[in-house]
């Protein structure tokens, strides 16, 4: 027999079986909350709802929260068995995935991790992993491969000394071992490899690129303050200084030197004297000179 009770508490059953079940037959409305403290096996929901334990399937359509938040601190896992099927976590509209971190000073992360299997060396997969993170107010690109310790080997790093508004953002590349390389080709051995330096659509600004260590600093750049558009080798943290080659479309320049056109039309027989020091004739001289001026067409200094 079952017994129902009413109290402050609610309405409650006891009953002398093992089965106390309560059927509606229409609907069964709850104002308040309902809990419902054990759904172990699997029990429907209007037919399309499927709960059984942690698990929520729908079995109709997809399940929509509306704009509502779905929050959770565990992992959330998206996807299939395949990285080559159809797309696994999609995002539509005018807004984005916002990835934020509880600690201080800190951003987000997305971590690509190996899983099973082993590459042609036998190193494990699960061994490597990629990942995106935000530290302080630098973007990174993070990596871990085989016995390599972690490195970042891309941030995107705003300067903050002005602390109302940073004024640039470096971006540094950093090769990974003691032999590391960025490489920069083609999609095919037949294809051309190129590394761009420079806005095609604009002519303002230099185009720098710097060799730096903590002693030294070399440059290659094109000055495009100059209407030439020279392009100079030098000595030096900024376009101009310490000039060592410029080349224009008029010539080449040597050490601060105006470029110039190639001289032309030398002419000189073909000489193998060398000895400067050992001139004791005039024929000397002149073989000696021929000799400079054939190495000189040579090198293409002149013409």
């Amino acid at each position: 027999m079952t017994t129902w009770t009413q109290d402050n508490n609610g309405i409650s059953t006891t009953s002398d079986s093992s089965c106390q079940n309560l059927q509606v037959g229409g609907t069964l409305k709850v104002t308040g909350s309902a809990t419902l403290p054990n759904i172990i096996g699997a029990t429907s929901f209007a037919s399309s709802i499927l709960v059984n334990g942690g698990i929520i399937t729908s079995t109709q359509a997809t399940i929509s929260f509306s704009d509502k938040n779905l929050t959770t601190t565990g992992w959330s896992a998206v996807g299939t068995a395949s990285r080559h099927g159809a797309s696994t976590l999609t995002v539509h509209g005018s807004q984005g995935i916002a990835i934020t971190s509880g600690a201080a000073a800190e951003g987000g992360q997305i971590k690509i991790c190996g899983t099973t299997g082993a590459d042609v060396s036998g190193d494990n997969f699960s061994d490597s992993y990629f990942y995106i993170d935000m530290l302080g107010t630098s973007g990174r690109f993070i990596s871990k491969a085989k016995n390599l310790t972690e490195n970042v080997m891309i941030e995107f790093k705003p300067d903050v000394s002005d602390t109302s508004n940073a004024t640039y953002i470096d971006t540094v590349v950093t090769c990974a071992g003691s032999s590391g390389k960025v490489r920069v080709r083609g999609d095919s051995n037949s294809h051309n490899d190129k590394l761009v330096v420079g806005h095609p659509a604009s002519s303002s600004g230099d185009q720098v690129i710097l060799f730096e260590n903590n002693t030294k600093t070399s440059y290659i750049a094109m000055d495009s303050s100059n209407p030439a558009d020279p392009l100079m080798i030098g000595r030096g943290g900024s376009v101009n200084s310490g000039k060592v080659i410029e080349i224009n479309d008029v010539g080449i320049g040597f050490h601060g030197t105006n470029p110039t056109a190639q001289s032309a039309a030398y002419t000189a027989a073909s000489q193998s004297y060398r000895n400067a020091d050992g001139i004791a004739t005039l024929d000397d001289a002149k073989d000696c000179l021929q000799t400079l001026i054939a190495d000189l067409k040579l090198t293409g200094l002149l013409g």
